[in-house]
């Protein structure tokens, strides 16, 4: 069976994609499971690797995927904003970048007051309607590393 994907604004096919089965989601949840050890296995770096070549077959197709996502939205193509892309693009290698910082286990509390202290965290009360909109910490991404009892900087 195939999904039909229409653009929205032309009510026109543009792309057919395949429903998988149960019996197919059930073997790709199998292999799932089978690759987690050799997956976790490759260390963060090993896996920060591969990712990296993903981002960047991402990124160098991202006009192809602005162009999909467009089709999708059925919007313009004149009111096509790449930013969606971009920004997405933009997170992936930030994870990328800190995988090993975000991958630590240990988070020291004490760490994280004396970067408060050191106004590296900014506590943000949101309440510009006249109620509390919640609590919300800003940081430097340089004092990711100090967050944490035990940190390694690979990249600086």
């Amino acid at each position: 069976m195939k999904l039909q994907n229409i653009n929205p604004a032309t009510n026109q096919v543009f792309a057919n994609v395949e429903v998988s089965s149960p019996e197919q989601i059930s073997e790709a949840v199998m292999k799932a499971h089978q690759a987690q050890s050799p997956w976790q296995a490759l260390g963060v770096k090993g896996r920060v690797e591969i990712l990296q070549k993903l981002y960047n077959i991402f990124d160098s197709e991202k006009e192809k995927l602005g162009e999909l996502v467009t089709k999708s939205m059925g919007m313009p193509a004149s009111l096509r904003n790449m930013l969606d892309i971009e920004a997405g693009l933009h997170y992936f290698h930030g994870y990328l970048e800190n995988a090993e910082n975000y991958l630590k286990p240990e988070i020291s509390f004490e760490g994280f007051l004396n970067q408060i202290e050191q106004s590296n965290i900014l506590v943000d009360f949101d309440a510009r309607t006249g109620h509390n909109h919640g609590t919300k910490f800003r940081m430097r991404q340089n004092c990711l590393p100090s967050l944490y009892r035990k940190a390694t900087i690979v990249i600086s």
